[in-house]
């Protein structure tokens, strides 16, 4: 998934999964690299562009190798050194 920039943070991409956070009955997007006891969610605002990771199912594959993908969109942080 390609995040947004915001005030807090520059544009990044991070893996993240659909689930259920813990303590809340809302799903939502999880990064796979949360720590259980503090998860870091993400909302469909902070969404640019995501896409699903590969799959190892051959033909599951052959099709996804098929398909016309949207090209991810250009980020700029306006201006900034690009550090």
């Amino acid at each position: 998934m390609v995040i947004r920039a915001s005030e807090q943070a520059a544009a990044e991409v991070d893996v993240v999964k659909w689930g259920f956070p813990q303590h809340s009955s809302d799903a939502c997007w999880i990064a796979v690299d949360s720590d259980a006891e503090c998860q870091f969610v993400y909302t469909d605002m902070e969404l640019v562009f995501w896409m699903p990771l590969p799959t190892s199912f051959p033909t599951r594959r052959a099709a996804l190798l098929d398909a016309d993908l949207p090209e991810p969109p250009h980020l700029s942080e306006g201006g900034g050194s690009g550090i």
